[in-house]
């Protein structure tokens, strides 16, 4: 999208003065000028989207399994120095190595006040990554978990493309996000994991 079109929305929306609107169109724009691309991986939890982005990073990098393993947002970008990041709430930054990644799990949560953490960085000396893609790695949906909900919101706004995965045949919940992601026009592709277990 060029600057004269970004132009014409901003004096649009400014026009019926959506501010909500507003916020996310600048955040696009900074997103576009900085080059960065953000590919959302999706799904219910244990669908395996950490195994998932593990594959296609060639390397264990995140936490999997069968029970909640995602309890944060996590973005993974590009970083000639390899490392993690927790950013917390209160605005303060804790740097972590990525064998402490591995440990930041929802099992886990007693090692970590989880709740008091607003995501995490993941920075890796990746050519996939190099020309400004993020992966962010979302919670699971459909949990017992409130605050997940909302970390998925927060994550669509900086959505670029979905990846939803499922280890199985959709289910309802998968089907009513599924509709609503293409509603809202996002370049979407969809994963099936676990297909040893298909009979």
């Amino acid at each position: 999208m060029d600057d004269k079109t970004f132009s014409a929305l901003y004096a649009a929306l400014e026009e019926i003065n959506d501010v909500n609107a507003l916020e996310d169109l600048h955040s696009i724009k900074e997103r576009v000028d900085a080059g960065n691309f953000f590919v959302a991986f999706i799904g219910q939890y244990s669908a395996g989207k950490s195994s998932l982005i593990n594959n296609l990073l060639g390397r264990q990098i995140l936490p999997g399994g069968r029970v909640e393993t995602t309890p944060i947002l996590t973005y993974i970008s590009y970083g000639e120095q390899e490392g993690g990041r927790l950013v917390y709430l209160d605005g303060n930054t804790e740097d972590i190595d990525l064998e402490t990644v591995m440990d930041i799990t929802q099992s886990n949560k007693a090692a970590r006040k989880l709740d008091e953490i607003e995501h995490m960085e993941i920075f890796l000396n990746e050519s996939m990554l190099a020309d400004g893609m993020i992966l962010l790695d979302t919670p699971g949906i459909n949990t017992l978990i409130t605050r997940h909900e909302q970390l998925l919101a927060n994550s669509m706004s900086l959505a670029s493309a979905v990846v939803y995965v499922t280890s199985g045949a959709p289910s309802r919940v998968d089907i009513e996000k599924l509709q609503n992601f293409a509603a809202h026009g996002f370049p979407l592709s969809f994963v099936r994991t676990h297909c040893d277990e298909i009979n």
